[in-house]
């Protein structure tokens, strides 16, 4: 609802445009492959049809696609040793895309996976913060940093030679000599 711009094709075009894959860099595992544990960068990856392959009557909508790599895109299938994707509509991973590495027949299903890995940096950003909040107290926010109050002016227009010179080693010291 909010472009122009067409996001959601359907079953009108295979690809996804140009414009799908720029979306899908804002998605929370939009940076890298879906896979879980893939980092190859979404400049090198295919959009895939995560809720439904396209085969099988897959939609190409935003809503519906997301970044896996070519090898992983190939591994989509619904034998054993084959992946079966979705994408998750609500919670905590929703936008992401859930992938199930297909179990032999007669064997537990094994669980749903996410790739975390493009979490690492704003999880780790996060616990840093929060470190040093324990360490040092919050920080202040934005525009309520203490301004450099100057409470006293200095007139050195008549000062004397003793006074200059220790005028000029404290401006020193505090600006550093810059030449």
């Amino acid at each position: 609802d909010a472009t122009a711009v067409p996001l959601y094709f359907g079953r009108g075009k295979r690809l996804a445009t140009r414009e799908q894959r720029l979306v899908s860099f804002a998605r929370p595992d939009g940076e890298s492959c879906s896979t879980p544990g893939c980092d190859l960068a979404a400049a090198h990856v295919e959009m895939h049809h995560a809720q439904l392959d396209w085969a099988d009557g897959g939609l190409t909508d935003i809503t519906d696609l997301a970044p896996a790599c070519p090898k992983h895109n190939r591994m989509v299938s619904n034998q054993p040793g084959g992946y079966t994707t979705r994408m998750v509509r609500e919670g905590p991973d929703e936008g992401r895309c859930a992938w199930r590495l297909n179990a032999e027949p007669g064997a537990p299903p094994n669980p749903e996976r996410i790739n975390r890995r493009p979490d690492i940096p704003r999880r780790f950003a996060e616990h840093l913060k929060q470190v040093r909040n324990e360490i040092h107290g919050p920080e202040p926010e934005s525009g309520d940093t203490p301004r450099l109050h100057l409470r006293e002016v200095i007139d050195l227009r008549n000062a004397t030679p003793a006074e200059l010179a220790v005028a000029s080693a404290l401006l020193n010291h505090a600006y550093g000599n810059s030449g």
